[in-house]
């Protein structure tokens, strides 16, 4: 059954509307008339180091790496999406990159995001921390960590972990956290203009369900703040039950402080008021985005227990040896930053994660950790993936380009041969951004791409 009436617009549930009328009071019509006529804007956030302004120059205003598109490309046939030079995210969520750089976080901040993936919110807290403090990417459906571990390796910084547990596993780490996200499961109104088909999914019981879930979520997230931490609750969603109430809910603990946020406002986004509280609404016709709400809070107390942080004794430094044998892969500013794992598993941590890791460990289901640069066996090392996507070219293997055609049959696996006088180990890229690793054997070439990041359309017109 289509969600669309004769005149071809969008038809929404009369609960919605109501439930939004009570919820953003004057700006419902506004709001019901760009859902059910507007066209959702295509917008992608650019890799502030591997980025490519040449593919746009129409910016985001509440995030400087945001840029609009004036039609939606098939990203699947862009070498340089794989590259991981840009990520595919709604402008409105973006406005987290204005939130970040509006608190007083230290120097070194550790962060969590709770509901991570698929790794929007994540890859924008990592390019705040710009290879400082360190990221816990958690993502509590299986199914959905995948996603998330493919997202962060593209993003390629070594200063983040991926987990796969529930908000309640992380009570035994104590208050750690200098910032929790919490971007929480919602009934996804914000997603009706550009999901159209999501309003199926959409019911009252539904809102009811959510509210209670992020509830929890929030409860067992804020024993994790370090005293002076902050808290960002987000949804992409409007009515009042999954926004305000839950500030409301939030305001209970006496420690914790609600920010008003002028610049919000300056932004474009709506100041909703209860109770002397504070969250702000990104609402389609008022701001070139979807729906995205959000609130911040300070948590008050100072005190914080200490925890003791323990050398890793699974993943150890190299030794002599190792690092004799890995000297023609590495640059040498590098050899003293590998670790390996019991395994034979190469990783590099900046130091902030490395003092945290064995901790993690112990606790939590870790599912990747910083950057794995590969697998040192019997005396062989063979790259690893995420090595090519570094932020930084710790290698020293040659690299050498594709155009589009060749990196797309790269990418799809049917490149068979490259012409390069160098044999071994070489790195593809396409326009100077690293793709992945081939070994060239002369005659034919083995790609290392990993099989599930593979595409399977056709290129043949390209």
């Amino acid at each position: 059954m289509s969600n669309l009436d004769h005149k071809g617009n969008i038809e929404l549930p009369n609960s919605f509307e109501s439930l939004v009328e009570i919820s953003l009071q004057s700006y419902k019509e506004e709001l019901v008339t760009a859902i059910k006529q507007g066209q959702a804007p295509v917008s992608i956030r650019l890799h502030p180091i591997k980025g490519d302004n040449a593919l746009s120059n129409d910016v985001v205003p509440w995030c400087l790496y945001g840029r609009y598109l004036t039609e939606r490309p098939v990203f699947t046939l862009d070498p340089l999406f794989h590259a991981g030079c840009y990520y595919v995210q709604e402008a409105s969520s973006m406005i987290l990159h204005s939130i970040l750089h509006d608190l007083a976080l230290p120097e070194n901040p550790v962060v969590l995001d709770l509901c991570a993936a698929p790794g929007g919110k994540s890859t924008i807290i990592l390019d705040f921390l710009r290879g400082k403090g360190h990221l816990l990417a958690n993502e509590v459906i299986r199914s959905r960590v995948g996603i998330l571990e493919d997202n962060i390796i593209r993003w390629g910084y070594n200063n983040v972990v991926v987990t796969n547990n529930d908000p309640a596993d992380f009570a035994a780490l104590g208050p750690k956290f200098d910032l929790v996200m919490v971007d929480a499961p919602c009934s996804g109104e914000g997603m009706f203009r550009k999901d159209p088909d999501s309003i199926k999914e959409w019911s009252e019981e539904n809102v009811d369900l959510c509210s209670s879930r992020q509830k929890r979520i929030l409860s067992d997230a804020l024993p994790l703040l370090k005293g002076g931490g902050f808290l960002i609750y987000s949804t992409c969603t409007y009515n009042e039950k999954e926004n305000m109430d839950n500030v409301t809910f939030l305001s209970q603990s006496n420690d914790l402080e609600n920010l008003h946020l002028d610049w919000a406002k300056k932004a474009g986004a709506v100041e909703l008021s209860k109770q002397d509280l504070k969250g702000y609404q990104m609402i389609p016709g008022k701001i070139k985005g979807e729906g995205y709400f959000f609130a911040v809070f300070r948590k008050k107390s100072e005190a914080a227990p200490v925890i003791k942080n323990k050398p890793l004794s699974r993943i150890k430094p190299l030794t002599k040896n190792e690092k004799s044998m890995l000297s023609s892969w590495f640059k040498p500013e590098y050899l003293d930053q590998l670790r390996i794992h019991d395994n034979g598993d190469l990783y590099i941590f900046n130091e902030s994660l490395s003092t945290s890791l064995e901790l993690y460990l112990k606790i939590l289901k870790v599912k990747y950790a910083g950057i794995k640069t590969g697998q040192l066996t019997k005396d062989v090392f063979t790259p690893d993936h995420a090595l090519a996507l570094s932020v930084e070219r710790m290698d020293t293997r040659p690299a050498f380009e594709l155009n589009k055609h060749d990196a797309l049959r790269f990418l799809n696996k049917s490149l068979t041969t490259i012409n390069s006088q160098d044999k071994s180990w070489i790195l593809i890229t396409y326009k100077s951004k690293p793709l992945g690793w081939v070994k060239n054997l002369g005659n034919r070439i083995n790609n290392y791409l990993p099989a599930h990041l593979r595409i399977h359309m056709d290129i043949s017109a390209i």
